[in-house]
């Protein structure tokens, strides 16, 4: 037999080349930094995009809202940012026809960097509008060295974004002099900000790869890192400084009998307890890594459940979501957050996505409430304007007492906190 029927043509081969590629999308998640190995060459698609999946992909936008401003930053705007950075990354991919593995793996890696770096730009940016929440102003560090420095207000997101993304050192968060003075429940929220923003990237993921119907390779790795953040990051944070550490010092200081091997087996069983992590996993397997031909695992219309941990003032919550198709363009979902390890506390939350017209055309409004320790809410309505854009405007109201207002509430000091947001959307 040849030497290239031996590599590329025989069932073996086939085997081991997704044993590999799993392996490796699931290795480079966990350590961010691991290298891609080689795969077999696989057969080039045809040029021509599928007119289904053009139909599907044609929904993807580019967003430009009052939320990205300096001093207006929301979590949540933010997330929503990162994740159409990752589908307009696929979308490159597919116009220029990256087709050959060095094009298409050059590509791949380089916007797993700019992921992995908006990851971290996100996970300090989450302490920062934590303690501007409590008042305090912070300093994003593109070197945690920078820390023994005076201290200088700033919160430029996306200039600390692009900065990272050719920076190496650690990067950190610093607060005015005031925030050593806050209590221990609040500095627990401000330290817990990061790894809980972590997780909230990797639940807006999970959503979109729901509402897309579609998994491919970039937001399957960002995905899978921003899940493995949390175990990864409590097993080895074995000092002050270290967030996981700093939070389980403030549960102490509450007496909240909670560790960071908790804060890790919360992680990691959360993480193998989501339908999404199988989904990726299995498009990985399947080797469609690189296609949308691969959707979302579901029962009839309903999707398999996630389950997220967060690091919360009273302790490790399970943050359960599902949602379901009640018909073309219209999504229900709800799902239920509970505090385990600690204090018990309960929330609910159900909400309505649905989307009018065609795909030029189209009309959507969003409403979510959040109820159980306070009440939270959120709606958006988008209005299409001409053919290519549309104008969404949009409420957040967020209790301080919820754990849900933890994460994303805009001041503690206001009950309750209300958000409103104006943003210009970019069909392309």
């Amino acid at each position: 037999m040849r030497r290239s029927q031996l590599l590329f043509g025989t069932k073996s081969a086939v085997f081991w080349r997704r044993t590999v590629v799993g392996a490796c999308l699931l290795g480079t998640a966990t350590f961010a930094c691991a290298a891609l190995s080689l795969e077999s060459d696989l057969p080039v698609e045809q040029k021509t995009l599928d007119p289904t999946l053009d139909r599907r992909v044609r929904a993807d936008t580019i967003t430009f809202s009052s939320s990205y401003m300096e001093g207006r930053y929301t979590g949540a705007q933010l997330a929503i940012f990162g994740v159409e950075f990752l589908r307009f990354g696929w979308r490159m991919e597919r116009l220029f026809r990256l087709d050959s593995f060095w094009e298409k793996w050059s590509w791949r890696l380089l916007f797993c960097w700019c992921d992995f770096k908006f990851g971290t730009t996100y996970h300090e940016s989450g302490h920062g509008l934590r303690a501007k929440a409590l008042g305090h102003d912070y300093q994003l560090l593109l070197d945690k060295s920078e820390t023994k420095k005076s201290f200088v207000k700033e919160e430029r997101f996306f200039k600390f974004f692009i900065n990272k993304m050719l920076n190496l050192d650690r990067a950190a968060c610093a607060y005015d002099a005031k925030f050593a003075s806050e209590s221990a429940h609040n500095q627990c929220i401000v330290f817990a900000g990061g790894v809980n923003g972590n997780t909230y990237l990797a639940e807006r993921v999970s959503r979109s790869l729901y509402e897309h119907q579609d998994i491919y390779f970039l937001q399957g790795f960002s995905y899978l890192h921003n899940r493995l953040y949390l175990p990864v990051y409590a097993l080895h944070a074995k000092h002050p400084g270290k967030d996981p550490y700093d939070v389980v010092e403030c549960w102490k200081t509450l007496g909240i009998p909670v560790t960071r091997k908790d804060m890790a087996l919360a992680g990691i069983v959360s993480f193998f307890l989501s339908g999404t992590t199988y989904s990726v996993l299995r498009a990985t397997w399947k080797g469609d890594v690189e296609s949308t031909e691969t959707a979302p695992l579901e029962i009839g219309w309903l999707r398999l459940p996630d389950v997220f941990a967060y690091l919360t003032s009273q302790g490790v919550s399970y943050k359960l979501v599902n949602s379901c198709r009640i018909a073309e363009g219209a999504h229900l979902h709800f799902g239920v957050e509970r505090v385990v390890r600690g204090t018990p506390m309960t929330e609910y939350h159900i909400g309505w996505k649905h989307i009018f017209g065609g795909v030029l055309t189209r009309f959507v409004h969003e409403a979510t409430i959040t109820f159980g320790q306070g009440l939270n809410a959120e709606l958006s309505v988008s209005i299409p304007v001409f053919d290519a854009f549309w104008i969404s405007v949009g409420v957040e109201m967020y209790s301080r007492t919820s754990l849900l207002g933890e994460r994303h509430s805009c001041d503690f000091r206001e009950e309750p906190c209300t958000i409103r947001f104006l943003s210009l959307s970019s069909r392309y």
